[in-house]
């Protein structure tokens, strides 16, 4: 429970209605498919912020086309130097995927991998994430609770990774030579 004066500031990642100050709110992504009535009331909460965080430039410009708010932009720290993938012929044939919330789209990923197996290749999907009901056959497993270092090895030893979201608010140099 927190209780006024006794933090210097309260960072919120998404938006509450706090009481106390100062107030910061982190945004991951906006939804794009919310009614006016929802944009709105979003836009009233982050008026009450000291400061509204955007975690690419990209996002940034959303926001404030759509809600007509001023955000920092503070990019997600990406340690490259985490990540020592192996050479092609040493990883396994395994795609990876990480997320299971709908705009992350975790059925198409399961198809893709179904159609590369009905294909002839024996690729796996790993899901890093709470088990669905998307798939019961021996194509997807799923993993959940796994450490950053642990999610980082299985990314270094897969064939690929996948991600089909609707919307990831990812900064661009995330991106740029690392395909």
């Amino acid at each position: 429970m927190l209780i006024e004066g006794k933090f210097d500031v309260a960072v919120v990642n998404g938006v509450v209605p706090p009481r106390f100050t100062p107030r910061v709110a982190v945004n991951h992504g906006i939804t794009l498919k919310a009614g006016k009535p929802y944009l709105y009331a979003v836009k009233q909460l982050y008026e009450r912020y000291n400061k509204v965080i955007c975690v690419s430039h990209r996002l940034g410009k959303e926001v404030r086309s759509i809600l007509g708010v001023i955000c920092e932009v503070v990019p997600l720290p990406t340690k490259l130097e985490l990540y020592k993938p192996r050479s092609i012929s040493e990883r396994e044939d395994i795609v990876v995927y990480i997320g299971t919330r709908p705009v992350r789209n975790p059925h198409i990923s399961i198809e893709a991998v179904r159609l590369l197996r009905r294909g002839g290749f024996t690729a796996k999907l790993i899901v890093i994430g709470a088990s669905s009901e998307h798939s019961k056959d021996g194509s997807v497993e799923y993993r959940y609770g796994l450490r950053e270092s642990e999610k980082n090895e299985l990314l270094c030893e897969a064939k690929a990774p996948i991600l089909p979201s609707s919307y990831e608010a990812l900064p661009t140099r995330y991106f740029e030579g690392h395909g």
